[in-house]
């Protein structure tokens, strides 16, 4: 997962937001800002509005199976492009599709960017090794 900051993609600083990195984790009380943040990282990600349709994914945690998120992650996007997943409420994703998911953060696919929004406490299991 990311190291970067949560500041430095609210303030759009050019390092953190030139080579997005494949999967983050982004977290707080504040729901505007996580959203502002998503939007930042869509934009960059997605430079294009006309790509939205088919490469940006917008799932709910506890809504979608381990193995549906990562079957969507793993599919190859139309013209060999970029595809933005944002899993919404990831904290109350199941704990058994963690470990489905924990996986795929191990080997994530070079195509696919995965955010995963979460309230205040950060989601674990969502990363290799299992933390946050």
């Amino acid at each position: 997962m990311t190291g970067r900051s949560f500041a430095g993609l609210l303030e759009g600083r050019k390092e953190d937001l030139a080579n997005p990195d494949r999967s983050y984790v982004l977290h707080g009380k504040e729901r505007y800002f996580l959203r502002r943040a998503v939007s930042l990282l869509k934009q960059r990600i997605l430079p294009l509005r006309e790509d939205y349709d088919l490469l940006y994914h917008s799932v709910y945690g506890p809504e979608v199976s381990g193995v549906e998120l990562v079957d969507l992650a793993r599919s190859v996007p139309f013209f060999d492009r970029t595809r933005l997943v944002v899993v919404w409420d990831a904290d109350k994703i199941r704990e058994k599709d963690r470990t489905e998911i924990q996986g795929y953060a191990e080997d994530p696919a070079p195509f696919t960017h995965m955010v995963f929004v979460a309230g205040e406490e950060a989601p674990t299991g969502l990363s290799p090794g299992g933390g946050t």
